[in-house]
């Protein structure tokens, strides 16, 4: 979910991608390499507007100066929750010295985004002050998806690595060939 998170930032901030670009987007990436239930949610929710969600009784937001309808993705609440299982992974990770970096990565880009409070008055501090970079549109959305994809295959090998360990730890004999083959 992290890598797919970066990738929407960077298309969204550094390319200028819409929503609903961002939304074509995945949904071709899902017909390839990318293929994964996180890829094909992610191009439906970029598609969804605010007034999918509303009845006539509450309105649906408007952007402001026009007849369009928000992106719901815009309008919620950019704080995530943490039900355990990355640091479980971390733990587990550690006690076999397993190194499992994009998981850890992940992991603290959510502890980082649960503490909104202080990424507010960070921002406060530390105003974004440099423009970003022009870019060729369709190279970097061909370079984004690249990086993802390479970035996908790299946590599959540290998620086998760590079934490896704990395979040969406590005995399991786990045909990690069958696993990928499923």
């Amino acid at each position: 979910m992290q890598l797919i998170s970066e990738a929407y930032t960077i298309l969204k901030s550094v390319g200028g991608c819409s929503n609903d670009e961002l939304s074509g987007i995945f949904g071709e990436w899902n017909k390839g390499e990318l293929d994964s239930f996180l890829i094909e949610i992610t191009s439906k929710i970029l598609g969804k507007k605010d007034e999918d969600i509303y009845t006539n009784e509450v309105p649906a937001k408007k952007l402001e100066g026009t007849d369009q309808t928000k992106s719901l993705v815009d309008i919620v609440l950019d704080k995530t929750g943490n039900k355990g299982t990355g640091k479980m992974t971390m733990k587990e990770a550690a006690d076999s010295s397993v190194a499992v970096g994009t998981m850890s990565a992940a992991l603290d880009a959510r502890f980082i985004a649960f503490d909104k409070d202080t990424r507010i008055q960070m921002s406060k501090e530390f105003p974004l002050t440099s423009a970003l970079p022009k870019v060729d549109k369709a190279q970097l959305i061909k370079d984004v998806r690249n990086a993802l994809y390479a970035s996908k295959i790299c946590s599959y090998a540290q998620g086998w690595n760590l079934m490896k360990a704990a395979s040969k730890e406590f005995n399991w004999n786990i045909n990690l060939g069958e696993c990928a083959r499923m």
